[in-house]
């Protein structure tokens, strides 16, 4: 979804020395956008299909805005934060890094590479020039033991908490990076309105105008454990775990969700339909949609799993695929 949002950073809580002389002071308002989360499907060894490789296709509901997107051709690194205090839900974290460890390669991460940059070709006709790859790389984690508090009192928190992970030396300043911030169960997004705003969000330094560390444009998402309070709201088969971890069953679709919208529009400059119906990026144009049967929401209907990797399934929402002229699906293997 989309919202206005303010944000105050105080460049103080980082070391200056760790930050771009470019963008060095924040904007006082930006557009980013607040996604419910949801996704699903893999089979191993899967490759991309093969799409035109000259001509952009007929609208198929997504608009493409001339921004970039992570098209690098080894794919995208995907790094984890546990922020807060995670010793009691172990099992949890090994859900979610067993589903991003596979997410990559799948049928249904391949319904990505239907998105594109453009450039211009012969007499200045536009043509397709990259694609994202269905490829993602799992390249570690690191705790942050409330660095911003147990409530992050506005976005920025998010940021800086991304921020001083990259600044320590605990993950790298990666440019095809996107970096999760997974926060416990006890902590609340003030400023967005955990479970009532959203189950989750992905943003970059450049769309909010924040300063970039180590020259570096940073993507990132927020992603909450709603078990504790939020199950309702942000767990679809919130009454059965799917996985064995409740609260993991709605990370690894809102995880899905941010992912793909971050790779297809990192900036919100790209994929992304404004001032239009139907708005939003690619996934929440498909959010809470999940093949099979309508789930009520009781223990005695539960939606069934729609992936399963290394024997633990998932229940991932579906994705918008660019091509055919746009539908929501689990997968891409045309």
């Amino acid at each position: 979804m989309l919202r206005i949002v303010t944000y105050f950073v105080v460049s103080a809580m980082i070391s200056s020395a760790s930050w771009a002389q470019t963008n060095a002071t924040p904007a006082a308002s930006t557009l980013a956008r607040k996604a419910l989360a949801q996704i699903t499907d893999r089979l191993p060894g899967a490759t991309p299909s093969a799409l035109p490789s000259s001509a952009p296709s007929a609208n198929n509901g997504i608009q493409y805005n001339g921004g970039p997107i992570m098209d690098d051709a080894n794919g995208v690194n995907v790094y984890f934060i546990w922020y807060g205090d995670w010793s009691k839900n172990q099992l949890a974290q090994r859900v979610l890094v067993n589903f991003i460890t596979h997410d990559g390669g799948s049928q249904y991460f391949n319904i990505n590479t239907t998105y594109y940059s453009l450039g211009v070709g012969p007499n200045g006709t536009k043509i397709i020039r990259d694609r994202v790859i269905n490829a993602v790389h799992y390249m570690g984690s690191t705790n942050d033991n409330y660095s911003q508090g147990v409530t992050l009192a506005d976005d920025s928190h998010v940021y800086l908490a991304v921020a001083s992970a990259v600044t320590s030396g605990a993950l790298p300043a990666d440019p095809n990076g996107v970096y999760f911030l997974l926060t416990s169960g006890d902590v609340d997004d003030a400023q967005t309105g955990f479970a009532s705003g959203a189950c989750g969000w992905h943003d970059s330094a450049a769309d909010m105008r924040l300063p970039l560390v180590d020259g570096v444009d940073l993507k990132f998402a927020w992603v909450g454990d709603a078990e504790t309070d939020y199950a309702y709201n942000c767990i679809w088969n919130f009454q059965t775990t799917i996985s064995g971890s409740l609260g993991a069953d709605g990370m690894a679709s809102v995880i899905a969700h941010e992912l793909e919208e971050s790779v297809t529009d990192p900036d919100v400059t790209s994929w992304i339909n404004l001032g239009s119906l139907p708005s939003g990026e690619n996934a929440d144009l498909c959010a809470w949609t999940f093949p099979g049967p309508y789930h009520s929401g009781y223990a005695n209907d539960p939606q069934p799993p729609d992936m399963k990797f290394d024997g633990i399934p998932y229940l991932i929402q579906e994705n918008w695929v660019n091509a055919n002229g746009g539908y929501c699906a689990i997968r891409w293997d045309d």
